[in-house]
């Protein structure tokens, strides 16, 4: 049996809020995974699907706070991260090993050996 949006958590108040985040994109911003520009229009995302608005920590009880590629939110559902290798590269740097990485906003993010 198939289960509704609202169900799932994604009803008005997520819709909503990603219609939200959709106006303020400026096209090109990277994502937060990949590294990779995101856009309004579908066609010219690397997915070529629409965007889609993620919570934090995976908490649909919280309002959706960025927009994340729908290969990018998928890839990271049950183990939620803020950023991906795509990211970092995208920023200049390559984290690599289990030492992990120090961040703004005080998050330590450890990549496998």
């Amino acid at each position: 049996m198939m289960t509704s949006s609202t169900q799932r958590g994604y009803g008005h108040n997520h819709q909503t809020r990603r219609q939200q985040l959709l106006y303020n994109l400026e096209d090109g911003t990277p994502c937060d995974i990949c590294g990779q520009p995101m856009h309004r229009d579908p066609k010219n995302n690397p997915d070529k699907a629409p965007l889609e608005a993620d919570h934090r920590q995976g908490d649909k009880t919280q309002l959706a706070y960025r927009l994340l590629h729908r290969r990018c939110n998928r890839s990271i559902a049950n183990h939620w991260q803020e950023h991906g290798p795509g990211w970092y590269t995208h920023q200049g740097t390559n984290p690599t090993g289990a030492e992990g990485l120090d961040w703004p906003k005080g998050r330590i993010i450890t990549w496998p050996a």
